[in-house]
């Protein structure tokens, strides 16, 4: 009989007044289908039993909520009553089935419930735009926010089938097992093994981004290339609009091709959509290019910001010789398919057997690393986990903003359905029922949040542009740049639309029901005698504050949550900023440029930077001008000292690892560093001169501990410093410059001067006496007069760099401080509203105890003391939510733990204080009750 226990139990999930009708048919079916089941001895009863009932179950309590809606039981119960039992049940005595309601009579109750809440917020139109007002901003700063998550972490990306793309990566493992597997870019010689031997993976293909010098029919550019192997577009559902696409044979490495596919953006931008584009040639990085095909709209590859491409053979031109034939020379990565019938761990069970043969047949001579194949799906090696983790983090607080929208929404409606208590006892004594009241104040609830729907799509659209402008490109750039999230992917695209709708509705029922249910428990009696005014029957001033107590309780704790949250992204600011540099970073304009290799003046670029630095230099504004790797832009190319005089000789690749930056004369001065020994570099550090370079403060401690390094003379694995013989004397020491982002620390580094070791491309660095964007125009034009095919890239000054290093946390702070600030003036409006409702409803009260001779401060104290213990249990329980929740916040903290105490309490104190005041407004108005005017009211 244990089964007959469980129905009954069961039923409760039906309506009330269904059960209280039906319910007791129901289980005398249930009974007879138990008894037939064990009088025919059955096999598994149980089971036929709950197969029997339980479909009812599942099939009848929702049709029995809607008619329990609809105040129609009779007429339901009559089309489903023979899903109970074999024959049609009757009604009990008395009762007569009515029709069923139709679709029009359904159509028109909802129309009345429209009409009439609709008629009740014309008659408070106030209240209504308060209410709107709340919600447009909770669900538009949702909206916002969605839309940043939408586009860094749900967006698919626009590719076939993307779940079934694969990263192959090259990876090196230490034989010992004591490091973690380190993963590489591939060689084509390795690549090719893969490409020829990965069956479960195809198409396979290969692909790396660039910036090259795009020249001819307009203005030099330096444009974004992906060089990509033939069937990359067949792998990504790439077609040509125009042409075709790379051939197979255009990738043969040993005959470079010159051609390139454009994208539809530059096809429009900067060739005018000339339809006669194809066979003609463009100029990159000096190379004349044939134009094959131009690709249709959308596609900007696997970067998501690529302009052209070109075939992998060609980097035997545009870059190295035999770019494509050494073994060892890793600048290229590797995407591919599976195939239909083959599953992930298949596929890399093959990818560890064709490592094996790489690692074989090309084994480093110098490392005792082994080569493996690992595969990694797209969709998570394409998503920055900065941009997660910072994306995660915004949505988390702005949810919570939404919550205490719901909240002091639902406080609000509470405190009208209070005012409203006649209006309702009315309706109840005139026949309707408590589910017909309910269903009136949630219809009204629905057209408040269909409006602040509308409202909060405005203020999204407003609020994305705000987070557009404040952006950070590397907040969407993930490893192997394989997703560029700009801010115009930002956008009000029909996922971000859903989410609107679809928040606006849950807010509507959220902050709907606890009002609705509660005005439906009005006592009729009570209200027809009292007018609907007064606290109401056996409640005291506690009980009063009970019901909307609660909300507010939780919106201080939210509050709370995301002020902490706020003030320690601020104290990590701050100290962020007090880090040293080691420069100063005021009047510094920095750019690039690249002279390409087959331009006239590549033959001797020290040559032409000499010239260049000279021409800015004879300025007007102009203090000085240097070269080198630009400070806090993220670290620069790094080696290893392969020799130190004097001391015993280095393993291979066992020397220490140091940056290595080729800088110009006078760099440090034109930096504001300071020399602490020796000298700077001079025109005299000529290619022919013995080699020298200076070192920083941390090379100095690390290369010669408790040693002078001024004179020491060493070797690195860069350039000439390879050949025998060659060492070059330290002739200064500077102190540490801050080469990455502040909070990762300085770095060991060694400075040689670019006259020894020139590049084709480089950082220009210029000191002016005014603002420093004034010179752009004339340095332009200087190159120009000195090559016309050199285009300057990526000009910033000194001080916007300094902010790009720490514009995430700032984007986050800011955020964070608009969240914390909303929800503070919300919680703050919470307490208000409870206090002076309570006032409000208890003027008699106070009346009759400033009649009995309660003085001024006394009747404060009465009123606070039953206000502020909410918001002291709002920030108990904020506070212990915040030392759970504040750590994930732990990685964009710089020189503070997540549960700082000195920040936790300050910002508990200031939003006591915050509530005190707006609890004491209130309070202090109920001194101004007149007790002969509050009781001759009564």
């Amino acid at each position: 009989m244990m089964s007959l226990r469980v129905y009954r139990l069961l039923l409760f999930l039906y309506p009330v007044g269904f059960r209280r009708v039906f319910g007791a048919e129901m289980v005398a079916v249930a009974e007879r289908h138990w008894a037939r089941q064990r009088a025919g001895r059955r096999r598994g009863r149980g089971i036929w039993f709950w197969s029997f009932l339980g479909r009812d179950l599942i099939r009848t309590v929702p049709p029995a909520y809607f008619a329990s809606w609809s105040d129609e039981l009779f007429s339901v119960r009559r089309r489903l009553g023979r899903r109970f039992s074999r024959g049609t049940p009757t009604s009990p005595p008395g009762r007569q089935s009515r029709p069923g309601p139709g679709r029009g009579e359904i159509f028109g109750a909802m129309l009345r419930d429209v009409q009439i809440a609709l008629r009740g917020l014309k008659r408070n139109p106030g209240f209504a735009a308060a209410v709107v007002a709340v919600l447009g901003l909770g669900i538009g700063a949702n909206t916002a926010i969605f839309s940043a998550l939408n586009a860094v972490l749900l967006r698919p990306p626009p590719f076939p089938e993307p779940e079934r793309l694969v990263m192959a990566n090259l990876a090196f493992t230490d034989p010992g097992g004591t490091a973690e597997p380190r993963t590489s870019p591939w060689s084509y010689p390795k690549f090719e093994i893969l490409q020829s031997n990965l069956r479960s993976v195809q198409p396979l293909a290969g692909f790396v981004a660039r910036r090259m010098v795009l020249t001819g029919s307009a203005d030099p550019a330096r444009i974004d290339v992906e060089m990509v192997s033939p069937s990359y577009f067949t792998l990504l559902g790439a077609h040509a609009s125009l042409g075709r696409v790379l051939l197979p044979d255009e990738n043969d490495p040993s005959i470079p091709n010159l051609v390139a596919v454009l994208g539809h953006d530059i096809w429009h931008t900067r060739f005018g959509s000339d339809p006669d584009m194809l066979g003609q040639t463009v100029t990159l990085n000096s190379h004349a290019v044939t134009v094959v095909g131009v690709l249709r709209p959308g596609f900007r590859g696997l970067t998501g910001k690529a302009a052209l491409w070109i075939p992998m053979s060609a980097a035997s031109v545009l870059e190295h010789p035999r770019r494509l034939t050494m073994r060892f020379s890793h600048w290229f990565h590797a995407i591919g398919r599976l195939q239909q019938d083959a599953t992930l761990d298949a596929a890399r069970a093959e990818a560890r057997r064709i490592g094996e043969t790489i690692d074989a047949a090309h084994r480093w001579p110098t490392r005792t690393e082994l080569q493996s194949v690992s595969l990694t799906p797209f969709l998570d090696a394409r998503v920055n986990p900065v941009a997660r983790a910072s994306v995660l983090v915004l949505t988390a607080a702005v949810v919570l903003v939404l919550i205490i929208t719901c909240a002091n929404v639902a406080g609000l409606l509470t405190a009208r359905a209070t005012a409203r208590r006649r209006e309702v006892a009315i309706r109840a004594a005139l026949g309707a029922s408590r589910s017909r009241l309910v269903r009136l104040y949630l219809t009204e609830s629905l057209i408040l949040s269909g409006i602040g729907g509308l409202a909060g799509l405005l203020v999204g659209t407003w609020g994305i542009r705000f987070l557009s402008a404040m952006w950070p490109e590397s907040l969407g750039t993930a490893s192997r740049n394989l997703q560029f999230v700009d801010s115009s992917a930002l956008v009000l695209d029909p996922t971000v639309l859903a989410f609107t709708l679809i928040t606006s509705i849950a807010t509507g029922v959220a902050f709907g029901l606890l009002p609705a249910v509660k005005a439906s428990r009005t006592d009729v009696s009570w209200a027809l005698k009292h007018d609907g005014h007064g606290a109401g029957p056996r409640q005291g001033l506690w009980q009063m504050l009970s019901g909307r107590a609660v909300l507010v309780t939780g919106q201080v704790a939210i509050a709370l949550v995301l002020l902490i949250g706020a003030a320690l992204m601020m104290k990590s600011l701050a100290r962020l900023q007090r880090v040293e540099l080691g420069f100063d970073p005021s009047h510094l304009l920095t750019f690039g440029y690249e002279v390409p290799r087959s331009d006239p003046t590549s033959d001797d670029p020290a040559s032409f930077h000499a010239a260049f630095a000279d021409r800015v230099r004879a300025l007007s504004g102009v203090r000085g001008v240097t070269f080198g790797c630009l400070p806090v832009s993220g670290g620069c190319d790094r080696t290893v000292v392969t020799r130190i005089v004097g001391r015993a000789p280095i393993p291979p690749d066992a020397g220490p690892v140091v940056g290595t930056q080729i800088v110009g004369d006078g760099h440090f001065d034109v930096l504001g560093a300071r020399l602490l020994e020796g000298r700077e570099f001079t025109s005299v550090d000529r290619a022919d001169a013995p080699p020298v370079m200076i070192v920083n403060e941390s090379a100095a401690r690390l290369l010669f501990p408790g040693e002078e390094a001024l004179g020491q003379r060493l070797a690195i694995s860069l350039g000439r410093f390879t050949e025998p013989g060659v060492n070059a004397e330290i002739v200064g020491v500077v102190n540490d410059i801050m080469y990455r982002s502040p909070d990762l620390g300085t770095t060991v580094e060694v400075y040689l001067p670019f006259r020894q070791e020139p590049l084709p491309y480089t950082n220009v660095t210029v000191r002016t006496d005014g603002n420093p964007t004034d010179l752009v125009q004339a340095i332009r034009k200087e190159m120009r007069t000195l090559s016309a095919n050199v285009p300057l890239d990526d000009i910033a000054t000194m001080d916007e760099r300094v902010a790009e290093a720490t514009q995430e946390r700032r984007v986050i702070f800011n955020l964070l401080a608009i969240f914390a600030g909303t929800a503070l003036a919300l919680a703050a409006l919470g307490v208000y509203g409870v206090v002076a409702h309570a006032v409000n409803e208890r003027t008699r009260e106070l009346g009759l105890r400033m009649a009995l001779g309660a003085r001024g401060p006394e009747v404060v104290r009465f009123v606070l003391l039953r206000g502020l213990w909410m918001t002291t249990a709002g920030v108990a329980i904020g506070i212990a939510a915040a030392v759970g929740l504040t750590r994930f916040m732990a990685g964009f903290l710089f020189g503070i733990t997540p549960t700082d105490h000195s920040t936790f309490m300050i910002v508990a104190a200031a939003l006591l204080a915050v509530a005190f005041l707006a609890a004491y407004l209130p309070a202090r108005r109920a001194t101004t009750i007149d007790p002969l005017d509050a009781l001759r009211a009564e």
